[in-house]
């Protein structure tokens, strides 16, 4: 079964993500937000658009990115998101801070399909240890605790929506 982000925990994140990497908080758009959210269970005629775990997490990213949903760090909680979603399904990134930083700038030009997308997390998404999997209760929601870092290989100045 898969599990999905949701608007609460997109918020939280978004929040945290601000107070500790700077920025302007605030959301332009809760509707869009949830519609955002809804984009990786699409289904159409009874079969889903995104079927992939994978899939699910590229049109999460390339959505939250893409949309402008927030004032400032729509490339940081893209990309914090796509990472949560797959944590929150057993799965863990292995990429390194310039893999996720060129990602994320090439979302964001549009650099990339859809299916590029895809392609780039099936090759980087590997299962997560989690030994506590066992103990932890049924249903019981996966807190991701992670400190954010993206910043540019180079230096540079932060932007109105730096990654």
């Amino acid at each position: 079964m898969i599990r999905y982000l949701n608007a609460q925990e997109v918020l939280h994140l978004h929040q945290r993500t601000i107070e500790r990497t700077g920025g302007r908080a605030g959301l332009r758009d809760a509707s869009l937000l949830e519609a955002v959210l809804n984009r990786p269970r699409a289904a159409f005629g009874g079969a889903e658009v995104h079927p992939t775990l994978a899939a699910k997490a590229a049109v999460l990213m390339y959505s939250l990115v893409l949309n402008h949903l927030f004032v400032d760090g729509n490339k940081r909680i893209g990309l914090l998101c796509l990472e949560a979603f797959l944590r929150l399904n057993g799965m863990r990134l292995e990429a390194g801070p310039e893999e996720r930083y060129r990602l994320v700038l090439d979302v964001a030009s549009e650099s990339l399909t859809m299916d590029a997308i895809r392609a780039w997390v099936e090759q980087h998404a590997r299962p997560a240890p989690s030994p506590s999997r066992e103990t932890r209760p049924s249903g019981a929601r996966t807190r991701v605790r992670r400190r954010l870092t993206i910043t540019s290989p180079a230096s540079q100045p932060p932007g109105d929506d730096a990654p």
